[in-house]
């Protein structure tokens, strides 16, 4: 069964525009967290296996509403069963993985309240929410430590051998959906907090499939 891995992402990033509009070039610090077979069910929210990750970031103002962002990000992926205690067979499990992960996106901000007070003198507004959509790909190249060396009762091994032998694609389609609010420092830089889901439509980011069902 196709499942949908799911990717959460936090954002600090600083942005310092070249000047106050239309185009603004920063950089963020970032936590990864990630959400598929070897997690709980419900969204952890960056509590497990968080991860860190940076980016560069190119944004051009279209309107006072409308933002368009060119956005690359490096960093790490990972995923452990131990780190649940319920239910017992998870940590029995022990499935885990890390990966490399490196993403290109283009993303669309939109500010219902707009950015700037007044388009005319670029006074920004102190505070300015938005929402977010993107697309883009993903690179990610999962290890997977299996621990069955000695037998796992856990693991079914006609779907491990699958999931073993499976040539996946390292590059998937990304589209980040997410919120954020941009805090105003002068007319010429801003602080931003994001939170976004990146869906991969990828059931191998973790190297894992078969045995996850």
């Amino acid at each position: 069964m196709r499942k949908l891995t799911v990717t959460l992402f936090f954002f600090l990033p600083l942005l310092l525009s070249a000047q106050t509009y239309p185009w603004e070039f920063g950089g963020g610090v970032y936590i990864t967290s990630y959400q598929g077979d070897l997690n709980a069910t419900e969204f952890n929210l960056g509590r497990y296996n968080a991860k860190q990750a940076a980016a560069l970031h190119l944004r051009r103002n279209v309107s006072n509403s409308i933002v368009i962002r060119l956005n690359a990000l490096v960093g790490q992926l990972a995923g452990d069963d131990s780190a649940f205690d319920d239910p017992a067979w998870r940590k029995v499990r022990g499935i885990s993985f890390a990966s490399p992960i490196t993403e290109f996106t283009a993303i669309g901000e939109l500010y219902p309240f707009g950015m700037f007070r007044f388009m005319s003198d670029g006074e920004r507004r102190r505070v300015a929410p938005f929402l977010m959509l993107g697309i883009g790909a993903g690179y990610t190249n999962p290890k997977v430590d299996w621990n069955d060396e000695n037998g796992n009762l856990e693991i079914d091994p006609v779907a491990a051998q699958f999931d073993r032998g499976v040539k996946t694609n390292k590059f998937n389609i990304v589209m980040p959906v997410g919120l954020g609010l941009r805090f105003a420092l002068s007319t010429r830089a801003t602080l931003g907090l994001e939170a976004a889901l990146r869906p991969t439509f990828s059931d191998y980011v973790d190297g894992v499939s078969m045995v996850g069902n």
